[in-house]
């Protein structure tokens, strides 16, 4: 499933609102990796969780593009949906779904089970 009426790409990159700070309350720290880190936060407008994922502005912006015009284009239930897109002067934040349960790695360091692939699907052992 995708969001077909959706403006371009540019557009939509030229357009970001850039106040993250005051809608979002970082909350902690979840993770870091190559290219960004990713934090729980609590939008102060509606009460709810999300994860924001942060990169550096400066940082090679190939690493964030891609991921920002794939998701932007999904609407899928078991895909995490990206909300929005901020961009301060040093960092741009997207901000995606919060999955209580971890990543599919912190599943697999739980329970000790593994996935498997059949066919097109994953399945958890």
């Amino acid at each position: 499933m995708s969001n077909l009426n959706q403006p371009s790409f540019c557009d939509y990159m030229s357009n970001l609102k850039t106040t993250p700070h005051k809608i979002f309350q970082i909350i902690e720290k979840l993770g870091e990796g190559t290219y960004a880190s990713v934090y729980k936060a609590l939008n102060k407008i509606t009460d709810k969780l999300v994860a924001i994922k942060v990169f550096p502005a400066h940082n090679d912006q190939f690493a964030y593009l891609n991921e920002i015009e794939f998701l932007r284009k999904i609407d899928h239930p078991y895909i995490v949906k990206l909300h929005d897109v901020y961009k301060t002067n040093e960092e741009i934040w997207m901000v995606l779904d919060y999955c209580q349960l971890g990543s599919i790695q912190d599943l697999m360091n739980t329970t000790g089970k593994k996935f498997i692939r059949a066919g097109n699907s994953m399945c958890m052992l």
